[in-house]
């Protein structure tokens, strides 16, 4: 079994904008919070995590970048 079919197995729903809107969730963080850090725009960021747009890498890179400074905060 491929990687990405393991993947699909055990995570079958997951997308990047679930992922992103949990992150947010978790650190209660806003949308507005959160296109403030990233430089992403508010309406990007609802149209990602309603699976409407593809992320992309460059707003993966701005989107992690944010986790990881919302951790360093918390921890």
């Amino acid at each position: 079994m491929s990687t990405r079919n393991f993947f699909d197995l055990k995570f079958p729903k997951t997308t990047p904008g679930k992922v992103i809107r949990a992150f947010r969730k978790n650190f209660n963080i806003t949308q507005q919070e959160l296109a403030e850090v990233t430089g992403i725009a508010e309406t990007n960021l609802s149209a990602i995590e309603n699976d409407k747009v593809e992320i992309g890498v460059k707003r993966a890179v701005q989107v992690a970048s944010a986790k990881m400074m919302a951790k360093k905060k918390v921890g």
